[in-house]
């Protein structure tokens, strides 16, 4: 047999041999390498593990809040050996699951809309918040105790393609807005269209679907990546300065006093103004006083941010927030 037909037929059983690996290797590979990062079985290993629940009730920044976790997870891991944080990202309604299987997290970070469910399961606190914005820290709190404390935040802002909305421009224009779990602002307009996302209300506002916009940090990031990227016009804004609920809160859930102590230094630690300035890389704004955007596109957004003075409790009913909802947007 000629040398060339061979190496051809090597080569073809080489090949069949990969093909069969790559197919049936994951079968027996990966359950024992997520085995071995079960958090079940960590928890009996040498160590002290704290499972950390991260719970979205709003669009993040430009990024995942539970990578920017993870990565927090890993430098407090470094600097405290033998201590580990684990993070799972839940939805609300696989929250509710879990508590009522009596399963619970070590720590947990939520927002607006988790409040009524959270407020049994969470351990009253008292971490170093002195470069934390009061009114913020006062939100987390619950009959006068303190269950929660802020870690990041967003806000909100008018986009316009073709009203000024720096300008006194009236109210009588069509707002487009997303009701999801939070209670966004109307400004007083006459007209609003709601969407059951904010990214609907988003994609709604690139077909020219209504004048202005309601959006948040995440829109702003969406339109403004369009303009630079030259598949959109200048856009007008207006960021409200009145009013947010876009604020994720951290806060400890396990009762165990060997834990708790792990915990709330990680608390501390997720609230230092290290990790606080590091917010930029998830286009999210601090809880502290002190800028984080100097010289960037989000610098006036910030700005605005800052100025905003009272914000709502976040243990606030449920119930109170869906009618607050329907009040806000009857007459649409």
């Amino acid at each position: 047999m000629p040398k060339t037909n061979k190496i051809n037929i090597f080569f073809c059983i080489f090949l069949v041999i990969c093909i069969i690996f790559v197919s049936v290797a994951p079968i027996y590979i990966l359950p024992k390498t997520y085995k071995n990062y079960n958090f079940d079985t960590l928890k009996k290993s040498n160590g002290v593990f704290c499972e950390l629940w991260e719970v979205d009730t709003f669009e993040g920044g430009t990024n995942s809040r539970s990578k920017f976790l993870e990565n927090v997870a890993m430098a407090f891991e470094k600097q405290n050996k033998g201590v580990y944080v684990i993070v799972r990202t839940l939805t609300i309604d696989q929250v509710k699951l879990m508590l009522s299987q009596d399963k619970m997290p070590d720590v947990i970070s939520f927002g607006i809309g988790a409040g009524q469910t959270l407020q049994y399961t969470c351990q009253e606190m008292n971490v170093d918040t002195k470069n934390i914005r009061r009114t913020l820290v006062e939100s987390g709190t619950y009959k006068n105790v303190q269950l929660a404390y802020p870690w990041c935040m967003g806000g909100y802002v008018l986009c316009s393609q073709s009203v000024d909305v720096s300008q006194d421009f009236g109210k009588d224009k069509t707002l487009g807005v997303g009701v999801e779990n939070n209670v966004p602002p109307n400004n007083g307009f006459a007209n609003v269209t709601k969407f059951d996302t904010q990214y609907d209300a988003y994609k709604a506002y690139l077909n020219k679907e209504f004048d202005i916009l309601l959006g948040t940090q995440r829109d702003y990031f969406r339109v403004s990546n369009k303009i630079s990227l030259g598949m959109l016009e200048k856009n007008y804004y207006h960021y409200i300065d009145s009013y947010t609920d876009l604020i994720q809160y951290v806060a400890c859930v396990t009762l165990d006093k060997s834990i708790q102590s792990y915990v709330f230094k990680f608390i501390d630690y997720l609230l230092s103004e290290k990790i606080q300035s590091k917010l930029t890389s998830i286009g999210m704004f601090g809880v502290t006083d002190k800028s984080i955007y100097q010289g960037t596109d989000y610098d006036q957004f910030e700005k605005a941010v800052l100025r905003i003075n009272k914000f709502q409790n976040v243990f606030q009913d449920d119930i109170t927030l869906q009618q607050k909802r329907d009040d806000l947007y009857s007459k649409s």
